[in-house]
């Protein structure tokens, strides 16, 4: 009976030693895994840096592809109307309706 006793109580000190290495094992991981969780962190944060960065050149880049929109628009605009005299007939039509008042004037005074 008391070689049983004395197995048993070999096989607790086994037991103990083993659960101490898995403890230290677990302190060594859980080390780790606060340095890593630093570090993921830290490049979560310059991402999120990166990702305003890149929001800012978008609007930017928005902006200024509305104002050249507008310019070409114009741009374009101005060239068909000088390409078919609408400026000219603008202008003439202008001065023909200026021409009636001033005769439509003189005929009442």
């Amino acid at each position: 009976m008391e070689a049983r006793i004395a197995r048993l109580e070999s096989d607790v000190g086994h037991m103990r030693s083993d659960l101490s290495e898995v403890k230290s094992g677990v302190r060594g991981f859980r080390d780790k895994m606060d340095v890593m969780s630093a570090k993921l962190s830290e490049r979560i944060d310059n991402v999120s840096t990166k990702v305003e960065s890149v929001k800012d050149s978008i609007a930017a880049a928005k902006i200024w592809a509305l104002v050249l929109y507008i310019t070409l628009a114009a741009g374009m605009l101005t060239t068909i109307a000088r390409g078919s005299n609408g400026f000219d007939s603008l202008k003439k039509r202008r001065d023909g309706e200026s021409a009636g008042r001033d005769a439509a004037a003189s005929v009442g005074a």
